[in-house]
């Protein structure tokens, strides 16, 4: 038999944990850091490198640095809208956490209200008389 696939708020929780985990490595790595060794920061913003290839008149090396320059700029695009999404899906899953919470909130009032309750209607646990 399979295992069983238990998706319940604690799961829920670890996974946004793990999402505001990545996006933080997300920022690091845009703000030019290595966010598995952060206490040696090195580079700058992928938007912004700046590599020495020589003058202007060296052509091969005006283009080297040229694009290496548009290919920063892309990746840092890319990441930024990488942590727009982690972003999303993680205020999503608190979304789909709270209304649970709630609706749950709201079947126990209901119940205790009627008097459903833990007990059921027969005040012996929910089991049939």
């Amino acid at each position: 038999m399979p295992k069983e696939i238990k998706i319940d708020e604690a799961y829920l929780r670890g996974v946004v944990q793990k999402l505001k985990g990545i996006r933080n490595q997300v920022t690091t790595v845009r703000a030019g850091a290595n966010p598995n060794d952060m206490a040696h920061p090195h580079g700058g913003h992928l938007n912004s490198l700046v590599v020495r290839t020589g003058t202007d008149n060296f052509t091969a090396g005006k283009d080297l640095r040229e694009r290496i320059r548009t290919v920063g700029g892309q990746v840092d695009q890319r990441l930024a809208a990488y942590d727009q999404k982690l972003s999303s899906y993680g205020q999503n899953l608190e979304r789909i956490i709270a209304s649970s919470d709630d609706i749950e909130n709201a079947n126990t009032s209901y119940a205790s209200s009627t008097g459903l309750g833990n007990n059921g209607p027969t005040g012996n646990g929910n089991k049939t008389p």
